[in-house]
């Protein structure tokens, strides 16, 4: 299968139904990764506040568990290694790596994977994760090829944190759509029970614990009927 190119494949992730929250544009971007670049596969990785490696993203989810499992053993981490560096870290060839020969002879023996290229995902200074793509074959990571990795990363960056605007909008206008419907229902209840503000507030409350139904849905419904379900009126 030959590489994509950049803009084939970032019009492949813009396509409607390819994923509307973080975690399914991270997912689009690594299966994306492998025919644009032309790798065996690829993954998102971040660092935990506890500096642990975790896997945001893999094309392969066994693969990115047993390189951390590795990382564990060996105490090196690509993903710590590009983020404290805050450069790009490639292995031509595991076979024949000498500067973390534990490392590279583990990960060769239980995953097959020969030569890595991992980037650091930057924006605006806000480091977002590492993204690493890797192949079965030795040396796969020629100029040309880690130039075209260079700018898929880059790309996923921006493409990241729009993902991450857009979410955090979502869940804005979602709030607001629940704080306004809280208020109407408040009014109603205000109106029907002839109480202040407050213990209209606190019936909506008790009537959610009651029938064990989240407040927003109760007031949703009432915003809705301009009835309150199971109003109990002092």
């Amino acid at each position: 299968m030959g590489a994509k190119s950049i803009v084939e494949s970032w019009s492949d992730i813009r396509r409607p139904n390819s994923g509307s929250d973080t975690d399914r544009t991270c997912q689009n971007i690594v299966d994306l990764a492998v025919a644009t670049v032309g790798c065996t596969g690829a993954s998102i990785t971040a660092m935990t506040d506890r500096a642990r490696p975790i896997i945001v993203a893999a094309t392969d989810p066994a693969v990115m568990r047993t390189a951390l499992e590795v990382a564990s053993i060996t105490g090196y981490s690509a993903t710590e290694a590009v983020i404290d560096g805050r450069r790009a870290v490639v292995v031509d060839d595991m076979a024949t790596e000498l500067d973390r020969p534990e490392y590279s002879q583990e990960i060769l023996a239980r995953t097959g994977v020969r030569s890595t290229a991992s980037f650091l995902l930057l924006l605006d200074d806000v480091e977002l994760g590492v993204m690493t793509f890797y192949s079965t074959e030795p040396r796969t990571f020629t100029h040309d090829v880690l130039d075209r990795c260079a700018r898929f990363a880059d790309q996923s960056a921006l493409r990241l944190a729009y993902a991450g605007a857009r979410e955090r909008a979502d869940h804005l206008a979602s709030a607001l759509v629940r704080s306004r419907e809280i208020g109407i229902a408040i009014g109603v209840v205000m109106a029907t029970a002839k109480v202040d503000r407050d213990a209209a507030f606190d019936m909506l409350r008790r009537e959610s614990s009651l029938t064990n139904r989240k407040l927003h849905e109760i007031a949703s419904e009432t915003a809705r009927t301009g009835e309150v379900p199971g109003l109990r009126v002092p």
